[in-house]
């Protein structure tokens, strides 16, 4: 017949079936039993293992060393726990105030409304833990990790298959685990590295350090994000507040949506960059870059391949980059220097500073350009409203259709003005130009070589010009071509013209 109420039982052994064993002081060694063992309301138990079947543990003061049993074991509203290591089957251990060492379990774990787990390291099968306080050193567990609604959770490393820590205040060091991982509704995540498979991390309120990982990383609808590097295959972040480091990543990176991010650099593939805020730093990325409807973007420099700008505020610094750069229908843009390939800027409202860059340089139904300077290759200027201070280009620049163009100086090779409606001040340029077709040109000065000036409405002051002037069709002109007047180098051609 069972015994109950005594102060201590030593030991408990190799016995058969149903032991219940409750409201006892103190129990010692309970050890390689079979059955059904009911354990409760016992103030301190010592040393419970080898067992076999079904342990039910429950509203005990201190339970030392759970060890070796095989079957389901209910720990339940015990005080302290602190050695739950090599069982198998179904644990569940909830509701418990402290637990240290749970390690080496195969099968189901369930850890939940704990106050404090240490050490739960090296279990085999599906671990939840829901609603816990503290969890220290989750580690080396394979196949599902539930890990929710939890106050901390400081080391999550080496684990297999999937992980799905969610709404947890702070978790630290997630790393070289392996499978789908999905981390939402975190408060804190300092470290995110090192892991395989697919990773979602959305509505976070702070990540740090999501590196070196391979496969789909979803980060969206978090406010900050720190150290995205060495990431391989597709990265889609969205609606998140600020992500300042976004670098080293291959494949295709989606970055959307976000308040501010800053250093986008070293990736390969295709990244598109849309609905941002602000954006600093995009420079030696490889592929094709896809920046539009962003309010504020500064420094793009050092990349290859195909660029997007569309539908942007504000661009600063487009430097050194090499490929084809589309940059239309933004409101501002400074800066675009030292680039070697096609450049196309359209429909742009503000363009400053078009400096040293080689190549194709296509600017078309623009609102106002300032500076284009020393660049080589092929300027195409046309439909724009405003133009200031084209100078020191060389090869072909050709400038049409446009309503106002202003400095066109120190140019070298071939200059088309034609059906613009108002030029000013053409100086100091070597090589050929062509203007044909304008309704008003003043300051025509200083140039070397041949002007050709056919069918325009208007020109003012034509002077020190050496080389040939052909003026054929003239309609109107208030310069003199007297001979007192005219550099007696020039061989001039004049056609139905009206003279003052």
């Amino acid at each position: 017949m069972p015994r109950v109420d005594r102060s201590e039982i030593p030991n408990r052994c190799n016995n058969t079936v149903i032991l219940n064993l409750c409201n006892n002081i103190e129990i010692h060694n309970i050890c390689n039993n079979t059955g059904i063992l009911n354990l409760c309301n016992n103030i301190e138990i010592h040393n419970i293992c080898n067992n076999t079947w079904i342990l039910n543990l429950c509203n005990n003061i201190e339970i030392l060393n759970i060890c070796n049993n095989i079957g389901i074991l209910n720990l339940c509203n015990n005080i302290e726990i602190p050695n739950r290591c090599n069982n198998t089957v179904i644990l569940n251990l909830c509701n418990n105030i402290e637990i240290h060492n749970i390690c080496n379990n195969t099968v189901i774990l369930n850890l939940c409304n704990n106050i404090e787990i240490h050490n739960i390291c090296n279990n085999t099968g599906i671990l939840h833990l829901r609603n816990n306080t503290e969890i220290l050193n989750r580690c080396n567990n394979t196949v599902i990790l539930n890990l929710c609604y939890n106050t901390e959770i400081p080391n999550r490393c080496n684990n297999t298959v999937i992980l799905n820590p969610c709404n947890n205040i702070e978790i630290l060091n997630i790393c070289n685990n392996i499978g789908i991982l999905n981390l939402c509704n975190n408060i804190e995540i300092p470290n995110r590295c090192y892991n395989t498979g697919i990773l979602n991390l959305c509505n976070n309120i702070e990540i740090h350090n999501i590196c070196n990982n391979i496969g789909i990383l979803n980060l969206c609808s978090n406010i900050e994000i720190i150290h995205i590097c060495n990431n391989t295959v597709i990265l889609h972040l969205r609606n998140n507040t600020e992500i300042p480091n976004r670098c080293n990543n291959t494949g295709i990176l989606n970055l959307c949506n976000n308040i501010e991010i800053h250093n986008i650099c070293n990736n390969t593939g295709i990244l598109n960059l849309c609905n941002n805020i602000e954006i600093h730093n995009i420079c030696n990325n490889t592929g094709i870059l896809n920046l539009c409807n962003n309010i504020e973007i500064h420094n793009i420099c050092n990349n290859t391949g195909i660029l997007n700008l569309c539908n942007n505020i504000e661009i600063h610094n487009i430097c050194n980059n090499t490929g084809i750069l589309n940059l239309c229908n933004n409101i501002e843009i400074h800066n675009i220097c030292n680039n070697t390939g096609i450049l196309n800027l359209c429909n742009n409202i503000e363009i400053h500073n078009i400096c040293n860059n080689t190549g194709i340089l296509n600017l078309c139904n623009n609102i106002e350009i300032h500076n284009i300077c020393n660049n080589t290759g092929i300027l195409n200027l046309c439909n724009n409203i405003e133009i200031h201070n084209i100078c020191n280009n060389t090869g072909i620049l050709n400038l049409c259709n446009n309503i106002e163009i202003h400095n066109i100086c120190n140019n070298t090779g071939i200059l088309n003005l034609c059906n613009n409606i108002e030029i000013h001040n053409i100086c100091n340029n070597t090589g050929i130009l062509n203007l044909c077709n304008n309704i008003e040109i003043h300051n025509i000065c200083n140039n070397t070589g041949i002007l050709n000036l056919c069918n325009n409405i208007e020109i003012h002051n034509i002077c020190n010009n050496t080389g040939i002037l052909q003026c054929p069709r003239l309609i109107k002109t208030h310069q003199s071509f007297h001979p007192s007047t005219i550099d007696a180098m020039y061989v001039l051609t004049v056609n139905n013209a009206h003279k003052n």
